[in-house]
């Protein structure tokens, strides 16, 4: 398997720590670089993150508005969204327009029936 170079993830407010770590260690690990837009409303909790984050290694922190996180999409090898069906079709659409590799996880709390 080949990099796919740099991916986008569009982040949820839910878990902002936890939702940036499970997307970014795999990505890297798989060779590639990062940009994360983190929900608004977390900004402090992802600012205080990726202060974290060593100098040299591809994950960085992506501040958009929505028409530049449109952009970025179209300038960027792939892209993962988790959050909401509407806006997941909203991006699944721009990104399938400029033929990018998309993973959405979608909807939210979904009731399921565990049997033995």
């Amino acid at each position: 398997f080949e990099p796919l170079g740099i991916v986008l993830a569009v982040m949820p407010w839910n878990y902002p720590v936890w939702q940036i770590l499970r997307f970014a260690i795999p990505a890297l690990c798989a060779g590639n670089a990062c940009a994360v837009k983190p929900a608004p409303s977390v900004a402090r909790v992802s600012e205080a993150l990726f202060s974290l984050i060593p100098e040299g290694l591809p994950l960085i922190g992506a501040w958009l508005s929505h028409e530049d996180t449109l952009k970025a999409i179209e300038d960027t090898d792939a892209m993962a969204f988790t959050g909401s069906t509407h806006t997941g079709r909203l991006l699944a659409a721009h990104a399938g327009k400029h033929l990018k590799k998309t993973v959405l996880e979608l909807g939210g709390s979904n009731p399921f029936i565990i049997l033995p």
